[in-house]
C-alpha cells in the first residue's frame, strides 16, 4: 500500500481536529439542556370579580390612645392634660380610666375636656386647678359621665353637658361616689342615682333636675347648694334614704325637695328659699323630717303635702311664704318649736273638703294653732 503524501495528512489531520470541536459542542450543548431550570409559569385562567375592581379599603384606623398607654409615669397616679405636656401620661380622661388600676389617681391639669367617660373602677378623680371652674368635663351625649360599680371619688372639678334635654350630667348606679367640691352646669338634666351610695360635700349642683335619687340608694349632702328648672332634688321609691346637711336648696325655677312613693328624707340645718313652687313637696306616703331649717321666701307654700305623706317640723322656720304647710290630699303634719309667720294664706291651708281628713299635731310653736288645744 502506498503511503499519503503530506498534503492528504494535513486534510486528515484538519477534519479528524473538526470533529473533535463538534463532539465538544455538541456535548456542551446537551448539557445545557439536561439542567435543571426556572420552571415555567403554569398558565391559569383569569377571573376578576367585581369586589376586585373596586377600590382598595383604606387602612384601619390607629387604636385610641388608651390602647398605647401602658403605665403612668409615677406607679398609681395618672397626669392627664388636653395639651400633652411633657410631664402628661396622656390627652384624655377616657385614655387614663382605660390604663388605670383600682386604686389610682388620676389628675386633670387645667383645660377643657370634651369627652364622655365610663367608670366601673374604684378611682380618684381629681381637678388641678385652684378652683373647680378651671377643670371642665363637658359632653353632647346621653352622659358625661357615667359610673357602675366601684368606689369612685371626684374632687375640684365641673361636669357640664350640652346635649339634650333629656341627657345626664352624671349617672351612678350599683358603685358608691364620693364627691367635693364639684360644680354641675347642665342644659339637661343633673345628677342620677340609681341603687347607689353617694356622698356630696361643698358641691354647686344645677340642672333641669339637680338630683334624681330612686331605687335603693343612700344618699348625704352636706354643705351644698341646689337649684333646678323642675325641681332641685328629687327622691323618689322606698328603697330611698336621703339626708341633706347645712345645704342651700333656692332659686329653683319649679320645686325645691320633691318626695314620693315612701322615700325618707332627713333635713337638718338647711335652708330653702327662692324657690317658684312649694320649697317642699311631699306625696305618695312619703315622709321628710325637717330640724332646724328656714323656709323663707318661696313663692308658694313652705311644704305641700298630698297621697298620705308625712312632714315632721322641729325648730323649723316658716316665713313670708304663700303658706306655711298646704295640704293638697291627705296627709300629716307634726310641728315642734317652729315659727309661722308673714304667710299670706296662714301657717296652714287645707284644700276644702279635706279639713276632717288631714292630721295635725305639735306642741311649743309660734303662729300655729293646732285644732283641739
Amino acid at each position: 500500500m502506498s503511503q499519503p503524501s503530506a498534503t492528504e495528512d494535513v486534510w486528515v489531520q484538519l477534519f479528524a481536529l473538526l470533529a473533535v470541536v463538534s463532539g465538544v459542542l455538541s456535548a456542551h450543548s446537551y448539557w445545557q439542556r439536561s439542567l435543571p431550570g426556572p420552571a415555567a409559569p403554569a398558565e391559569v385562567p383569569i377571573s376578576v370579580s367585581a369586589e376586585a375592581l373596586q377600590p382598595a379599603a383604606p387602612p384601619a384606623a390607629a387604636p385610641p390612645a388608651a390602647s398605647s398607654v401602658s403605665a403612668p409615669r409615677t406607679a398609681g397616679r395618672w397626669v392627664v392634660d388636653s395639651r400633652m405636656s411633657a410631664d402628661a401620661d396622656c390627652a384624655s380622661l377616657g385614655a387614663a380610666v382605660a390604663g388605670a388600676r383600682d386604686g389610682d389617681v388620676i389628675v386633670l391639669r387645667p383645660g377643657t375636656y370634651e369627652e364622655g367617660v365610663q367608670v366601673s373602677k374604684s378611682l380618684t378623680i381629681s381637678g388641678a386647678g385652684v378652683s373647680p371652674d378651671q377643670v371642665v368635663l363637658t359632653h353632647s351625649g346621653p352622659k358625661t359621665l357615667a359610673i357602675s360599680g366601684g368606689r369612685v371619688t371626684l374632687e375640684n372639678l365641673s361636669l357640664a353637658n350640652t346635649g339634650l334635654r333629656s341627657y345626664w350630667v352624671l349617672s351612678l348606679a350599683m358603685g358608691r361616689l364620693t364627691m367635693r367640691n364639684v360644680r354641675f352646669r347642665s342644659a339637661g338634666q343633673g345628677m342620677l342615682v340609681v341603687d347607689g351610695d353617694l356622698d356630696a360635700s361643698d358641691c354647686d349642683l344645677d340642672g333641669r333636675t339637680a338630683l334624681s335619687v330612686s331605687g335603693k340608694s343612700r344618699v348625704r349632702l352636706v354643705h351644698d347648694t341646689l337649684s333646678g328648672e323642675e325641681a332641685a332634688v328629687s327622691a323618689d321609691g322606698g328603697g330611698v334614704d336621703l339626708s341633706i346637711e347645712g345645704s342651700r336648696i333656692q332659686d329653683s325655677r319649679g320645686l325645691g325637695l320633691e318626695a314620693s312613693r315612701f322615700a325618707l328624707v332627713r333635713m337638718n340645718d338647711v335652708t330653702l328659699s327662692g324657690n317658684v313652687s312649694a320649697a317642699v313637696s311631699i306625696a305618695s306616703g312619703a315622709e321628710v323630717r325637717i330640724t332646724q331649717a328656714k323656709i323663707v321666701d318661696n313663692r308658694d307654700c313652705g311644704v305641700r303635702i298630698d297621697g298620705g305623706a308625712k312632714v315632721f317640723l322641729e325648730q323649723a322656720q316658716l316665713e313670708r311664704d304663700r303658706c306655711g304647710v298646704g295640704f293638697v290630699g291627705l296627709g300629716t303634719l307634726e310641728a315642734r318649736n317652729s315659727r309661722f309667720s308673714e304667710l299670706a294664706l296662714g301657717a296652714v291651708a287645707v284644700k276644702p273638703g279635706l279639713e276632717s281628713s288631714v292630721s295635725i299635731r305639735g306642741s311649743g310653736n309660734v303662729g300655729l294653732k293646732i285644732p283641739g288645744q
